[in-house]
C-alpha cells in the first residue's frame, strides 16, 4: 500500500460501488457511504469544500445556480432551497430533490446584518448586575423601539407566516392576567425542513412583558415549567414530512432539547427546540445559550421573594467586535478600564485620605441654613404687602400665614426629597440626603468609588425615610416658629407692663387677663396652661434646641461627628454633596418630567383644558421651581443687601427731605398735661379735676361731637382694646392700634362705638373708679345719661382716626401694617 503511486490512489474512486449511506452531517455538508471497490468493503467520505473567495468564481458561482424554490418570507428575511446543478431535460418545475444549497437571502440589509455576518475578533465578557441596569438594559430599550420586531410582531399578529406555524398554543393567561401565556411554534431559518437530525424550531412567546432571561423571576417558573413541557410535547408530536414526498419521521420527546440564547437576535422572549444530534456550532456555544431546564433550577435554588430574577446575577458570554453590543458598549467599557487602570494610583490615594471629598462644609451649611430661613420671612413681607391692597382677600391667608406656609413647604419638600434627594434650598447647594448605613463606621469608600450608581440608589431616601426628614424640615421649624410668635405676643409684652406698674399715675390700669377665673372652661383652662409653659418652661426648652445645633455644629466641623444637627441624629441621615450618579439621575429625572409634561400638553381638541389638566399642570408647577429658585436667592438677597444698607437709608432720606410732616404726637402727652392736683381732701381738687376731662372733637359738617378714645399709656397697648398689640397697624394720623380694632372703628362697627352709641355703659375700656372722688349728683348725672341713646346727638368715630377724630383719606384702605 506504501509504494501506491498518485495515479493508482485516484484510480480507486471511479471503482466505488456504493450499497449503502450510513450517515449524513445535519448541514449536508459531509455524508459517509459503504460500498465496495473490487469486492472488498470500502467507506468513502465526502465533504462538500470550501466555497471560493475570489471575485471571478463567486460571481460565476450565484449566476449558475438553478432551480431556485422559494421556502418563505417575512419582511427583510426570505429564505430558498437551490442548485449548482443544471436542471434535468424536460423539468417544468424545479426538483427539490436535486437541490444542494440552502440560500438564506436579506434584503434589503442594514450596518447592523453586515457588521453580524462579517469576519470579526470574538471577545468573552462578564456582565454584572450593575453593568446590564446601568448600561445593557438602555441598549436593550435602545434596540426594541428602533422598530427591529416588527417581524416578530407580523407572525404573532396573524399577517406574515401563518402558513410555517406548526402550532398555536393558547392556554390561559399568567397568574397575574396582564400577559398571555402561549406560544407560536414555528421553523428556524437555519433548519432545512427535510434532516430530522438537524430540526430547529422556534416557539415565539405571546406575552411581551419579558425580553430576555435577565427579565425571569422566580414568580416566572410554574410558566416556565409549563412552557418547555408544552414546547416540546408540540415538537416531538409534529410530523416532518419529507421535500421528495417520503415517508414521515417521528420524533422521542428525549430527542429534543430546549435552550435560550443571551445575547439575543431580537429582544423578544423566545425557546430555541434542537434535535439533541445537531452538531452544535456557534448557536449552542458556551455563554449563548442556556439550557431552559438549568434555567427553572436556578430560579428555584435562588433566594429572596418573587420578584427575585436573574437580573442580579453576573452572566458571561462572548461577543464578537463588528457587532452593535461590542462597539456600542463594551468597547467603551474596556476603554474605560483602561483609563481606570492609569488611575489606578489615584483610586488608592482616594482610599487611603483622610478626606472626604462627598462631606460638605460647616459652612456650606450655613449658608443653606440662612437662605433656608430667609424664605418665610421675604414671603410674609411680600404677602403682607399685597394684603395692604386687598385685605379682604388676604387677610385670613397673612393672619394663618405659618399654617399655609408649613402646608406648602410639605408640597414642595417632598417633591424635591423623593425626586432630588434633597430640600428645596439643599438642591440649590449641590446638596443631598442620605441614610446611614448601620455598618462600622458607616462608610463604604471602597465601594462608593467603585459602583456609585449602586450605592445611590441604596442609600436614597425612601417611604418613611421620606416623612422623618419631612418632620425635620417642615414639622419642627413650624412648631418653633408657633411657639416663638405665642412667646412674642402672649408672655413678653405683659412681662414688661407689669414690671412697669401698669399705666402710671392716674391713667387706665393694665388689667392681666393671663390669671385663671374662678370658673374657668376647659378652654380657658387650657390657654392658662399654655403660657405657663411659655413662661416658665419654653426659656429652657428654647435655650436647649439652640446648644444642642451648637454642639453639634462644633462636632461635625472637628469631624467628631457625621450629623451636623441633632434632629437628623435622630432620623439617622446625613448631609452630603451630590456626585457625578446623582447628577445623571437628576438629568433622567428632569427629561422623563419633560416627557410628562410634552406627552399631556394637550391634544388636539383640547386647547386650554388639556394644559391645566392635573397630570399636565403639576410637572410643569413643580419643573419650574428650579428656575424659579435661583432668580428668587437672587432677588431676595438684593432685599436683604437694600434693607441692611447705608446707601437704602440715605436715598429714603432725600426722597423724604421735601415732604412736609405735621408735628408727631407723643402718646399720653393729653394725660400729662390734665393730670389733677395732688388732693389735699379739699372739694377744689374734686372740681377740678371734673374739669380736666377731654374735650371730644367736633364735626365741621355736622357739628356733633365725635367719639375718640385717649391715648394709650403704653405703645404696647391698643389705644380701642386697651389689650397687647397682636397684629399692629397704623393709620394716617401716626397712631398704631391692633389691625382688627382699627379695621372694625374705620368700618363703624366696634364692639365699643356701637355700645357708646345705644347708650349702654363702656366700663369695660374706661379706667377702674377713676371718679370716685366725684360727688354723687355728678354720679346720678351721669348713670341717667348712659341709659339714652346717643344717635343723632353723637358722631360715632366711623371713617375717623380714633384718637384724633381726623378723616382718614380712603378709609380702610389708608390703614398700613406695620412689620416689627
Amino acid at each position: 500500500m506504501s509504494s501506491e503511486s498518485k495515479a493508482e490512489a485516484e484510480a480507486l474512486i471511479p471503482k466505488f460501488e456504493f450499497e449503502q449511506v450510513l450517515n449524513q452531517d445535519q448541514n449536508g455538508r459531509r455524508i459517509n457511504l459503504l460500498g465496495k471497490i473490487a469486492d472488498q468493503p470500502a467507506l468513502l467520505t465526502l465533504e462538500r469544500g470550501a466555497f471560493p473567495s475570489s471575485p471571478g468564481p463567486i460571481k460565476a458561482l450565484v449566476s449558475s445556480l438553478a432551480g431556485i424554490t422559494n421556502l418563505g418570507a417575512n419582511d427583510i428575511y426570505r429564505w430558498y432551497l437551490s442548485s449548482i446543478q443544471p436542471p434535468n431535460e424536460g423539468a417544468t418545475s424545479p426538483d427539490q430533490s436535486r437541490a444542494d444549497l440552502k440560500i438564506n437571502l436579506i434584503y434589503p440589509c442594514t450596518p447592523k446584518h453586515i457588521a453580524k455576518y462579517s469576519s470579526q475578533r470574538a471577545r468573552y465578557v462578564s456582565e454584572s448586575p450593575e453593568i446590564y441596569r446601568t448600561h445593557v438594559r438602555p441598549f436593550i430599550v435602545k434596540q426594541r423601539e428602533s422598530g427591529r420586531l416588527d417581524w416578530i410582531f407580523n407572525i404573532l399578529e396573524g399577517r406574515t407566516e401563518q402558513e410555517d406555524i406548526i402550532l398555536r398554543a393558547d392556554w390561559g393567561a399568567v397568574d397575574d392576567h396582564s400577559q398571555p401565556a402561549g406560544f407560536l411554534l414555528l421553523p428556524d431559518l437555519n433548519w432545512d425542513r427535510k434532516t430530522v437530525t438537524g430540526l430547529h424550531l422556534l416557539a415565539l412567546v405571546e406575552r411581551r412583558d419579558i425580553w430576555s432571561l435577565r427579565d425571569l423571576r422566580k414568580k416566572h417558573v410554574p410558566w416556565l415549567k409549563g412552557l418547555k413541557q408544552k414546547v416540546i410535547q408540540a415538537a416531538a408530536t409534529a410530523t416532518v414530512v419529507s421535500p421528495s414526498g417520503g415517508g414521515k419521521t417521528m420524533i422521542d420527546k428525549d430527542e429534543l432539547k430546549c435552550y435560550v440564547h443571551y445575547h439575543p437576535t431580537y429582544y423578544h422572549f423566545h425557546v430555541h427546540i434542537v434535535h439533541v444530534m445537531l452538531e452544535p456550532g456557534i448557536t449552542q456555544s458556551v455563554g449563548k445559550a442556556w439550557e431552559l431546564g438549568g434555567l427553572i433550577a436556578w430560579l428555584e435554588s435562588m433566594g429572596g421573594d418573587a420578584e427575585t430574577g436573574l437580573d442580579q446575577v453576573d452572566i458571561s458570554y462572548g461577543v464578537g467586535e463588528e457587532s452593535e453590543l461590542w462597539k456600542g458598549l463594551w468597547g467603551r467599557l474596556k476603554a474605560g478600564e483602561e483609563d481606570g487602570k492609569a488611575k489606578k494610583m489615584e483610586y488608592l490615594s482616594s482610599l487611603q485620605s483622610p478626606v472626604d471629598e462627598l462631606k460638605p462644609s460647616i459652612f456650606e451649611l450655613l449658608s443653606e441654613q440662612q437662605l433656608a430661613a430667609l424664605l418665610p420671612p421675604s414671603l410674609r413681607y411680600l404677602l403682607a404687602v399685597a394684603t395692604h391692597r386687598y385685605p379682604r382677600y388676604l387677610l385670613r391667608v397673612l393672619n394663618n400665614f405659618d399654617q399655609v406656609y408649613a402646608l406648602l413647604s410639605l408640597v414642595v419638600e417632598r417633591y424635591y426629597l423623593t425626586t432630588f434627594g434633597g430640600s428645596f434650598t439643599e438642591n440649590f447647594y449641590g446638596l443631598k440626603r442620605e441614610k446611614v448605613l448601620s455598618v462600622r463606621g458607616g462608610e463604604i469608600r471602597r465601594t462608593q468609588l467603585a459602583v456609585p450608581g449602586e450605592v445611590r440608589e441604596r442609600l436614597r431616601l425612601q417611604g418613611a425615610d421620606v416623612w422623618k426628614n419631612l418632620l425635620v424640615l417642615v414639622g419642627i421649624p413650624w412648631v418653633k416658629r408657633i411657639l416663638d410668635e405665642s412667646y412674642d405676643i402672649h408672655i413678653a409684652p405683659s412681662a414688661s407692663l407689669l414690671r412697669s406698674g401698669g399705666g402710671g399715675a392716674g391713667g387706665p390700669q393694665y388689667v392681666d387677663h393671663d390669671a385663671l377665673p374662678a370658673h374657668a372652661t376647659l378652654k380657658q383652662r387650657f390657654l392658662w396652661y399654655y403660657k405657663w409653659f411659655l413662661r416658665n418652661v419654653y426659656p429652657s426648652v428654647n435655650a436647649a434646641y439652640y446648644f444642642s445645633i451648637l454642639a453639634f455644629s462644633l462636632a461635625y466641623m472637628f469631624d467628631k461627628t457625621k450629623y451636623p444637627s441633632p434632629f437628623l441624629w435622630m432620623v439617622q441621615t446625613r448631609l452630603r454633596r451630590m456626585g457625578d450618579a446623582d447628577y445623571r439621575a437628576i438629568d433622567e429625572a428632569a427629561k422623563k418630567m419633560e416627557e410628562a409634561a410634552a406627552g399631556g400638553a394637550g391634544r388636539p381638541g383640547q386647547g386650554l383644558a388639556g394644559l391645566l389638566h392635573p397630570r399636565t399642570l403639576y410637572p410643569r408647577l413643580l419643573s419650574s421651581l428650579r428656575l424659579f429658585l435661583p432668580t428668587s436667592i437672587f432677588a431676595l438677597k438684593f432685599l436683604e443687601w437694600w434693607h441692611q444698607s447705608d446707601f437704602s437709608r440715605q436715598l429714603s432720606r432725600k426722597a423724604t427731605e421735601g415732604i412736609e410732616l405735621p408735628p408727631p404726637v407723643v402718646s399720653g402727652m393729653d394725660l400729662a398735661k390734665s393730670l389733677p392736683a395732688k388732693d389735699n381732701g379739699d372739694k377744689s381738687s374734686a372740681a377740678s379735676s371734673g374739669d380736666s376731662k377731654r374735650k371730644p372733637p367736633v364735626s365741621s359738617i355736622s357739628y356733633l361731637p365725635i367719639l375718640t378714645v385717649p391715648p394709650p399709656p403704653s405703645s404696647d397697648l391698643c389705644p380701642i382694646c386697651l389689650h397687647p398689640i397682636s397684629n399692629p397697624a397704623a393709620c394716617q394720623t401716626g397712631y398704631v392700634y391692633d389691625y382688627k380694632c382699627i379695621f372694625q372703628w374705620v368700618e363703624g362697627n366696634h364692639e365699643r362705638q356701637e355700645a357708646f352709641m345705644r347708650g349702654d355703659p363702656t366700663s369695660e375700656w374706661e379706667d377702674q373708679e377713676k371718679d370716685e372722688q366725684e360727688d354723687k349728683q355728678d354720679d346720678a348725672n351721669e348713670k341717667a345719661a348712659v341709659t339714652k341713646s346717643r344717635h343723632g346727638q353723637w358722631e360715632s368715630g366711623k371713617g375717623r382716626c380714633a384718637v384724633t377724630g381726623r378723616r382718614l383719606l380712603g378709609g380702610t384702605g389708608g390703614i398700613r401694617r406695620v412689620l416689627v
